[in-house]
């Protein structure tokens, strides 16, 4: 039993570091209804998804632009 000056409170998490910065920036370059992804995640799926390569991005906090491709979905 907890005492009754005890509030509950809804637990918060937050995410910090690089990937969340670069999924964020990659975020913000994509329109609506777009899938961005960087060239490691590209790499990742193995030619299951047709890629179209876009300009490499320069973003803050990162030395290279990024080399990012979007997914053709539809």
């Amino acid at each position: 039993e907890r005492h009754p000056s005890v509030a509950m409170r809804p637990t918060q998490y937050a995410t910090i570091g690089d990937a969340t910065n670069v999924a964020s920036r990659i975020c913000n370059i994509a329109r609506s209804g777009e899938i961005v992804i960087d060239e490691r995640t590209a790499s990742r799926l193995g030619g299951q998804w047709p890629l179209e390569p876009l300009e490499p991005v320069t973003v803050k906090g990162k030395d290279e632009p990024l080399s990012l491709r979007r997914v053709r979905w539809n």
